[in-house]
């Protein structure tokens, strides 16, 4: 009796100026215990050494291919990626992020194990220490369980990395090409408001590496990135169905939103636009959170304390990654400039 052949996965990387770490996230790539697999490298236009060595890579491993185009964003080069993969199920990474040798094999088990349309875990933030990957077991949960895991949970997180998808689930959807930051809790919500009955596995241990350093994209997005991701959400807010539960989901994400967008523009010059902004997309979500009874006595007592005193939110973005306390050095340096360039200007 013949062997049934193992699905192949398409693991899609956009490639941007990333020279010093696209080896790495390779090497763990290609050497990956489960062999077949496709790596589909998206170089959006790199400036440096990185579309080398991505044609080496190709070079070296018939499983690698390369797609040059121009610059259009990471939404721009995951969607290409997409059209390109071949695979049943697909990946994605950061170039400058790396897998757990074991990612892929484990995911595909536990994706076989619980007949499941996405797997997915959380992530282990790395700042040059090798991390240790304990014992690892899979279980299912609900569409809505997840959902709610996008906003922050445990087990998972809301980047789209650190997941192996059905490429099904992609079928009419693509990232939305405004966005360079949000983007990833937006498709996957999106793509679960289409499918309900999908079913999900979270693997309770991070195997995706993800590296923090001052130039990653979630280190330099901006405030208008930010508020650009909150607009965006606000559509769909808006045009969801008054009593369909992915409206207020859409509402959550934009609260969120907002918290970083007034937390990256603390060191700004216009507090005054900033306040504005916050004021004029949080009403809504709060007046239909309330209507609805969306939260609980306590949750909505912790979100009105962050809303009045962001500097709750400040303390817990510094708790959680200590690369923001650089950030926040930087950005005072950039405002004590642009003062000094005023007074003299």
């Amino acid at each position: 009796m013949q062997e049934k052949k193992e699905p192949l996965v398409s693991v899609i990387i956009p490639v941007y100026n990333v020279e010093k770490y696209l080896r790495r996230c390779l090497d763990s790539i290609v050497n990956q215990t489960y062999q077949n697999i496709e790596v589909v490298l998206v170089d959006d236009g790199a400036t440096d050494g990185s579309p080398a060595i991505c044609d080496e890579y190709a070079a070296k491993d018939p499983r690698v291919k390369v797609i040059h185009k121009e610059n259009g964003g990471v939404s721009s080069a995951r969607n290409r990626g997409i059209d390109e993969a071949e695979g049943e199920w697909v990946s994605f990474v950061d170039a400058d992020d790396y897998l757990h040798l074991s990612f892929i094999d484990t995911f595909m088990m536990e994706a076989q194990k619980n007949n499941a349309d996405i797997v997915a875990c959380g992530f282990q933030m790395v700042y040059g220490i090798e991390p240790v990957v304990e014992e690892i077991t899979g279980y299912q949960v609900s569409v809505e369980s997840y959902l709610q895991c996008l906003q922050g949970g445990k087990d998972v997180q809301h980047f789209v990395c650190g997941h192996v998808f059905k490429k099904y689930l992609f079928k009419g959807l693509r990232f939305d090409k405004r966005l360079s930051y949000g983007e990833d809790t937006l498709i996957k919500k999106n793509m679960l408001v289409g499918h309900e009955n999908a079913r999900i596995c979270c693997i309770d241990r991070p195997m995706y590496y993800y590296y923090s350093r001052p130039g990653s994209a979630i280190m330099t997005v901006s405030a208008e990135k930010l508020l650009n991701v909150v607009q965006v959400n606000y559509e769909w807010f808006c045009a969801a169905e008054e009593t369909h539960s992915v409206k207020m989901m859409y509402g959550t994400m934009m609260l969120d939103m907002l918290n970083r967008y007034r937390y990256m523009s603390t060191f700004c010059d216009d507090k005054k636009t900033v306040r504005k902004n916050v004021k004029t997309y949080f009403a809504p979500v709060w007046k239909y959170a309330k209507r609805i009874k969306a939260f609980s006595f306590k949750e909505r007592i912790i979100l009105k304390a962050v809303y009045l005193f962001p500097i709750i939110y400040r303390v817990q973005h510094l708790l959680a990654d200590k690369m923001w306390l650089e950030w926040e050095k930087e950005q005072k340096a950039l405002k004590k400039n642009r003062r000094r360039a005023k007074k003299n200007g």
